[in-house]
């Protein structure tokens, strides 16, 4: 099974002509597999927080999995910020990007279900996420996270 096989068996919501899926539910079917591996290919999943057909992307978190020659978060990360060395960069983008991205050497397309499970938690648990979501609507519900996948 790949991550897309997982992708289509979730309910999908179609909202303003575009497909989202719900958090929880990737969680609970990957909670449920069998497997610790699942084959991938280079894909985004965007978070988004839908209340009431408004809709607040939490871009920030987006879930990056990219295919590397080899995998160096330092030199992705020092890329990404435009630093020279790590003592710049700020302690929650290291926080963001080390739950928020994933690289996968070219000769390995196989995802751990744990590193999937890992990102979920994370930002159904973030506070920074919950406090964005209820600056904006007033109130935080997990089931209402949902994400867009590319």
């Amino acid at each position: 099974m790949n991550f897309k096989d997982v992708i289509q068996v979730l309910d999908v919501f179609n909202i303003s002509n575009e497909e989202f899926y719900k958090l929880v539910d990737l969680k609970e079917y990957l909670v449920s597999m069998k497997e610790d591996n699942i084959e991938s290919s280079e894909c985004i999943l965007t978070p988004y927080y839908i209340h009431e057909n408004k809709r607040l992307e939490l871009y920030e978190y987006e879930l990056n999995i990219r295919k590397v020659e080899k995998a160096d978060f330092e030199k992705y990360l020092l890329e990404l910020t435009g630093q020279k060395n790590m003592e710049d960069v700020p302690r929650n983008v290291i926080e963001v990007q080390r739950n928020c991205h994933i690289e996968l050497e070219n000769d390995n397309s196989f995802l751990s279900i744990n590193s999937l499970i890992q990102y979920v938690d994370y930002i159904l648990n973030n506070v920074d996420v919950r406090t964005q979501v209820k600056d904006c609507f007033g109130s935080f519900n997990v089931e209402e996270i949902f994400f867009a996948f590319y």
